[in-house]
């Protein structure tokens, strides 16, 4: 009883009630519900691994996202009133807010800094989580060259300490999600309901000829969803190719016919 007038009378939590409307508190209800029966609390809070299956968050950024959803407590336990202060930042608060959970997000180690392996790791997480379920596709089957050219389009600076290590600031980082907008996307949409068509986690399918090796491709599943973030969901549904060598030939004329 103790602890239940304790959460009722939690700042945070009253604060956030208060941005939803009731049908969207009843919706979370019914939502928390659902996940603390299949965490087999008996409806008390919802496991880490549910909560992850469910929003589909896979590697260190799951685990980072349910640590601060759970309001960094440890005891693997999302209660209610966790769930309603996390969803009324991330949908409902203003663009600092939001932004701010974001970064922290990253912060992996929780040390208030922000390193490029950090960066990395998250890169891998967000990677792994738009492939696998289409594509089967782990962390470790990820190539390095592909995690490190969207890596290396972020500007970090030496640490202060001796390490040689390297971190990135929080108006960097916002400027390196501007010039990877399925990334930023992607972290803008990590407690939406999981609907076909998320935000920052559509790749387009790409059509060619069967009797072409996809290696011989120059455009990976990668990078389709790299780019398909600046276009409209419209126009990143489906991808032909329309000219390759190993198939068309070396004629100028018939690559400038298959674009016309």
């Amino acid at each position: 009883m103790g602890n239940s007038q304790a959460r009722r009378t939690d700042p945070d939590f009253e604060s956030a009630c208060r941005k939803f409307s009731e049908k969207e508190l009843k919706d979370l209800k019914t939502l928390f519900i659902s996940l603390a029966s299949q965490s087999r609390s008996n409806g008390q809070f919802i496991i880490a691994s549910v909560f992850q299956a469910y929003y589909g968050i896979h590697g260190a950024l799951g685990a980072r996202l349910f640590d601060l959803a759970s309001r960094m407590r440890k005891d693997q336990m999302l209660t209610y009133e966790d769930l309603v202060i996390v969803k009324s930042i991330y949908e409902k608060g203003c663009r600092n807010e939001i932004e701010n959970f974001i970064f922290q997000l990253v912060d992996l180690t929780c040390d208030g800094l922000v390193q490029r392996s950090e960066v990395e790791a998250l890169m891998i997480s967000v990677l792994e989580t738009v492939l696998s379920s289409k594509y089967t596709i782990t962390g470790d089957s990820l190539p390095e060259h592909v995690v490190q050219t969207f890596i290396n389009a972020a500007n970090f600076t030496p640490a202060s300490d001796c390490d040689g290590g390297q971190i990135i600031s929080f108006e960097d980082f916002k400027e390196w999600c501007n010039l990877v907008p399925s990334l930023k996307k992607f972290l803008g949409s990590l407690l939406t309901s999981p609907i076909t068509g998320i935000s920052g986690r559509q790749i387009p399918e790409l059509l060619y000829s069967e009797n072409i090796n996809p290696s011989l491709l120059i455009m990976r599943k990668e990078y389709a969803w790299h780019i398909a973030g600046a276009l409209q969901q419209e126009e990143a549904q489906a991808w032909a190719l329309l000219y390759h060598n190993s198939v068309h030939g070396l004629s100028f004329n018939t690559f400038m016919g298959n674009l016309a």
